[in-house]
């Protein structure tokens, strides 16, 4: 490719964009050295600012036709350069753009259309390099990564918008997703389930282990800063089961009595710390209350039966005291009406159980008390038309399930783009698109049986290809190649049966 010439062609794209939408609609004398303005067929002004020996210089300014600003800017030796603005055509912000000699070179920032930051990036010389960080509405940071080159390398970390822990971690090699672990997931009733960890400001792993039903359930470990193994526990329904000797730890149970010598309190003491079921009783020995203590702060109460049984009404509770979720259990299995809370007091969630599991309609709400989804269950398990909305009542993801499983139709907006496709059996199958909501492509592929299937074409949010990649039934086949935004080539890696074989020509050793 004739590189000279492909960027004199973008250039002069750019200009004519810059100077209006009709040349023969310019001033009727142009100005080659001083202040000109361009012009729509309707007569509204289409761009402004000096020329220099007929080339732009200086601050300019480009308008919609309907006269709503587009961008502006300072060219220096008529070239883009310091930070440019450019506008969406209701007047928003859209992104601001450092350039020197008209080339990224700098921050790039994306605002969502209330002024919100959505994503910053830094480019050098056009290409992506160094951090990338996406935000919520917010404000709360959901997304981190590194670019090298034009493309994502090393780790990635994606943090949930209401504490900031950490819930994925990804590995990237040359622009491909390498490795995904998840972690410190909730599920939709509030739940903690499968690993969680911590970790140092370092990095390093602090403590890790595995929880069901937002109770510790199996290895927990804890590391020092040299990510060595400093004590290992395993638990059973928040219970410690299990100590690792090197603990050395002091197990006890501390009791308290009535008058008369009957037990009126007990509860377990680790290093005389509370853990585990704290119980009272009647001068009868009848179980009158109980309190659930994870390392000595109170997490639930209700009534644990000498069978180790919830029964009756329960309060699960945050960290701080305050009522997290309301209901009832009966041999352990949540029944009837359940209500879920944030910290502040106002509903979370709200929905019925029978026998441990949702049935009927459940309902989610935002902070604000705005809906967020809902959803019917039956046996446990999402069945019919679900529904869930951001928090300005846009509609962002709708489709039917089946027995827990999507099926037929679905449609998403995730505020940058809008997805369509069809599942079958929970699986993605034939053609799924993605959106831009300028209305670009964004993406195009197919899927057979939720196997990617085919040519999978990625673009850019300006219409020009972003990237390619070939599937069979799910294995990575052929050139894989990632262009820039101006839709030059970056890289070709090419796979065979699943496995990367040359990178730019380059054999790789597998």
């Amino acid at each position: 490719m004739d590189y000279k010439k492909h960027i004199k062609n973008i250039f002069s794209f750019a200009m004519i964009i810059l100077l209006g939408a009709s040349v023969s609609n310019a001033q009727s004398i142009l100005n080659e050295n001083g202040y000109n303005k361009f012009y729509y067929d309707n007569g509204n002004v289409s761009s402004e600012g000096n020329l220099k020996n007929g080339k732009p210089e200086g601050i300019w300014k480009a308008y919609y036709e309907d006269g709503i600003i587009k961008s502006i800017g300072n060219r220096i030796n008529h070239q883009l350069d310091s930070i440019w603005t450019f506008y969406d055509e209701e007047g928003n912000v859209k992104n601001q753009i450092t350039y020197k000699s008209g080339k990224k070179n700098g921050i790039q920032t994306n605002f969502y259309a209330d002024g919100e930051k959505l994503t910053e990036t830094q480019y050098v010389d056009n290409a992506k390099n160094g951090p990338y960080y996406k935000y919520n509405k917010d404000g709360k940071l959901i997304l981190e990564k590194t670019f090298e080159s034009g493309v994502e390398e090393g780790k990635g970390k994606e943090y949930a918008p209401e504490d900031g822990r950490i819930i994925t971690i990804i590995t990237y090699l040359k622009g491909y997703e390498r490795g995904r672990q998840t972690m410190n997931r909730k599920d939709k009733f509030g739940f903690k389930q499968g690993l969680w960890k911590e970790f140092y400001d370092t990095g390093i792993t602090k403590q890790e282990g595995i929880y069901r039903e937002d109770k510790m359930h199996g290895v927990f470990r804890w590391f020092d800063e040299d990510g060595q193994i400093q004590k290992m526990e395993v638990y059973r329904n928040d219970e410690l089961v299990l100590e690792d000797p090197r603990n050395n730890v002091t197990l006890e149970i501390d009791r308290d009595y009535h008058e008369g010598g009957y037990v009126k309190s007990s509860v377990n003491l680790i290093d005389g710390i509370k853990q585990g079921v704290y119980r009272e009783f009647d001068t009868r020995g009848n179980i009158t209350g109980s309190k659930m203590y994870t390392k000595g702060v109170i997490t639930a109460e209700g009534i644990v039966d000498r069978a180790g049984l919830r029964q009756g009404e329960w309060k699960l509770l945050y960290n701080d005291g305050s009522i997290r979720a309301k209901g009832k259990y009966k041999d352990n299995n949540r029944t009837g009406m359940w209500r879920f809370y944030y910290p502040d007091g106002s509903i979370q969630q709200e929905g019925e159980y029978a026998k441990n599991l949702p049935e009927g309609e459940w309902r989610w709400y935002y902070l604000s008390g705005e809906p967020l989804r809902e959803e019917g269950y039956y046996r446990g398990k999402v069945d019919g038309f679900s529904k869930e909305y951001n928090e300005t009542g846009q509609l962002i993801a709708e489709g039917e399930y089946i027995e827990g499983r999507k099926n037929g139709e679905w449609k998403y907006n995730n505020g940058e783009y809008v997805a369509e496709g069809k599942y079958i059996d929970g699986l993605k199958d034939d053609k799924w698109k993605q959106v831009f909501l300028n209305g670009n492509t964004a993406f195009v592929g197919n899927y057979v049986q939720g196997e990617a299937n085919g040519m999978h074409k990625y673009y850019h949010d300006n219409g020009t290809i972003k990237e390619e990649r070939e599937y069979r039934l799910g294995i990575k086949e052929g050139a894989w190649k990632i262009y820039d935004e101006f839709g030059l080539l970056l890289i070709t890696t090419t796979y065979d049966n699943g496995i990367m074989q040359k990178i730019d020509g380059i054999n790789v050793e597998n």
